[in-house]
């Protein structure tokens, strides 16, 4: 048995925008600025991060920590309706299959994602993918990923009530940040080559394999 600790964003599906559309709202609610998230590149970036960014793009500083919760907060308001109005949003090609064929096999299935915990959720249900994911590791335990993918690890150990070894754990994303996030934690990566990073810089990051769909896997 494998634990596959497997990003949101990218990997299994596309949000259409939903989540920028939701923060631009709690922008516009708390600061009056709109355009914040108009220069933010998320690929493979925490919730809290990507507030960041838009902190200085918009405001031009970094903001303080109940500056984050405050935004995340409001960000939750917005995020369902415009999860629920995303025309764009979609399950990626071999994404359910995938699962599917994972699941079938025997292995625990986690989520590592950026993602806050609830957005995930939202995110999650809205591709009727939830009920695959006994536990993860979410933007709300950690800023940074790699600290975010132990989080994981260590429910997933804590779910099946013993010590995971480093060889049982595989992280799937779509982003250099994936990958450099398992090798901190000494875990195999696969990349999923979803076109939301460049192929090449995916490549260059030094994924254990490369697949264009979780089918593949």
């Amino acid at each position: 048995m494998i634990v596959y600790l497997i990003d949101i964003d990218g990997t299994l599906l596309l949000s259409g925008g939903a989540g920028f559309v939701a923060l631009e709202r709690a922008f516009v609610d708390l600061h009056g600025v709109g355009g914040a998230m108009r220069t933010v590149r998320p690929a493979g970036k925490t919730d809290p991060l990507i507030i960041d960014e838009g902190f200085r793009a918009s405001l031009g500083r970094h903001p303080r920590p109940e500056e984050v919760d405050a935004v995340l907060e409001r960000y939750l308001v917005h995020l369902p309706t415009a999860v629920r109005e995303s025309k764009r949003f979609r399950v990626l090609a071999g994404a359910r299959a995938g699962l599917d064929g994972l699941r079938a096999g025997g292995h625990l299935l986690a989520v590592a994602t950026g993602n806050i915990r609830e957005a995930a959720r939202m995110k999650l249900e809205r591709a009727e993918l939830a009920e695959y994911f006994v536990c993860g590791g979410y933007g709300d335990d950690s800023a940074d990923r790699a600290e975010l993918v132990g989080v994981a690890a260590r429910r997933a150990a804590d779910h099946l009530h013993r010590r995971l070894r480093p060889d049982e754990v595989v992280v799937v994303g779509d982003t250099p940040r994936d990958v450099r996030a398992a090798r901190d934690n000494g875990f195999a990566c696969i990349a999923v080559a979803s076109g939301t990073v460049d192929r090449a810089a995916l490549e260059a990051s030094g994924p254990d394999r490369i697949v264009e769909g979780l089918d593949e896997i």
